[in-house]
């Protein structure tokens, strides 16, 4: 509805993206981010020392840049920094249709959700590629009610409950995404955003 429109453009989004040497990939997401309708949003990259142009790439696009480390550690470190009451966590080779984050954060308001996994989709024509994100897609769909999953390619989260939660487990090397999403969903209503 209208009224829910009004009232989303209030809340202050926080972009965090975990990098490490992403100067090939990060344009085009920040691109896409740029396109956005939604604009109410703050973008902090979470840089582990990058050798290549990734920092000077954020600075050009207005990021801001915090101190990252594992994927776990940059997301904390993003979180910390965050003025925003809701985080959205991307992969910097992650890129979204221009309307992603209002229809996403629509849909967080209307449904109440506190926790949310959004859908994947190739960027390639590769058959293969094709069938395991319809795979993927199909089973994040079908088991969000009683088993929570999402990647670390976009997972939003309410401030409130990422500090619940203290954050992604740092000593997590991989799935920590997984992982949060799940503790989240103990404290939080987790869906897929349509």
């Amino acid at each position: 509805s209208f009224i829910n429109k009004r009232n989303l453009l209030k809340s202050m989004l926080s972009i965090i993206i975990p990098a490490f040497n992403e100067e090939k990939y990060l344009p085009r997401l920040l691109d896409s981010i740029k396109k956005q309708t939604y604009k109410n949003y703050e973008i902090i990259i979470a840089d582990a020392y990058s050798k290549d142009n990734t920092r000077k790439i954020g600075k050009k696009y207005g990021c801001r840049i915090v101190k990252g480390g594992m994927p776990s550690v940059g997301r904390n470190n993003g979180a910390k920094a965050a003025n925003g009451n809701i985080l959205l966590f991307f992969d910097a080779d992650s890129q979204v249709n221009n309307d992603f984050l209002e229809n996403a954060l629509y849909w967080m308001k209307e449904k109440n959700i506190d926790v949310g996994g959004s859908y994947l989709y190739p960027m390639t024509n590769n058959i293969l590629d094709k069938v395991f994100m319809s795979v993927f897609n199909a089973w994040i769909f079908f088991t969000q009610c009683f088993y929570p999953n999402a990647c670390g390619t976009g997972i939003f989260c309410k401030k409130w409950l990422h500090k619940k939660i203290n954050g992604f487990d740092e000593s997590i090397k991989l799935g920590e995404d997984m992982d949060y999403v799940k503790r989240c969903s103990k404290h939080g209503k987790f869906r897929i955003l349509e």
